[in-house]
């Protein structure tokens, strides 16, 4: 992923419009690397999760680098983002995330539910807790650290003491894991399938909450 690093660790010196034109070359390059990962991930993931389909247009899982514009400056994020999702309810549901920022870039397994989608799993999680447990117990194993159960109050309904407490704070749930872009395509690939493997068991958990397996 050298192109890659490389475009973006530029990108966040000279971030200006004048000079994102004047490379557009290198970045066209660099997307066309973070695609052809994605094919291989997508290809990988599809022997771990029967779910995803090998056929599908990664191009969609692959964010731009759009503009912003904080108060009057004007640049671009400076990271690639992938979510591959087969995409079974409308987006409501876990995906696999894969971070790519010189800065430090990371894999993830996310789940962001709408309101209703909310409502299902934290009545999921208390009548699973186990099964959940077990999930994140797998994946620690991996590296994988849970998004912050320290932060926010139970939602209204809720009493101090329910079970799974923690876990019913939180607006949505995101388990993340370090990777190195740096080291050989190849061997980046083993270490994030090797990774994703021991996260299916969370991802699978959420898409039973939803009712999707």
């Amino acid at each position: 992923m050298e192109k890659t690093l490389n475009f973006l660790s530029e990108l966040k010196i000279h971030n200006d419009p004048a000079w994102f034109m004047d490379h557009i070359g290198e970045y066209e390059r660099a997307k066309t690397e973070v695609s052809d990962l994605a094919y291989l991930i997508l290809d990988e993931l599809a022997s771990l999760d029967p779910a995803l389909n090998r056929e599908i247009d990664v191009g969609r899982f692959i964010s731009s680098l759009v503009i912003i514009k904080p108060k009057k400056n004007v640049h671009y994020l400076t990271y690639f983002d992938l979510s591959i999702s087969p995409l079974m309810n409308g987006g409501n549901e876990p995906v696999y995330r894969i971070h790519i920022d010189p800065e430090g870039s990371y894999i993830s397994v996310l789940f962001v539910p709408d309101v209703f989608g909310l409502q299902i799993t934290r009545s999921f999680i208390i009548k699973n807790i186990s099964e959940l447990n077990a999930a994140l117990l797998e994946a620690f194993s991996a590296g994988f650290l849970l998004n912050d159960l320290k932060k926010g109050a139970l939602p209204k309904g809720y009493q101090a003491g329910v079970i799974g407490e923690d876990y019913i704070k939180l607006p949505f749930y995101e388990l993340t894991c370090p990777i190195d872009f740096s080291k050989d395509r190849d061997l980046l690939i083993s270490d994030i399938i090797s990774s994703f493997a021991l996260a299916v068991p969370f991802l699978q958990f959420f898409r039973k909450a939803l009712g999707l397996v």
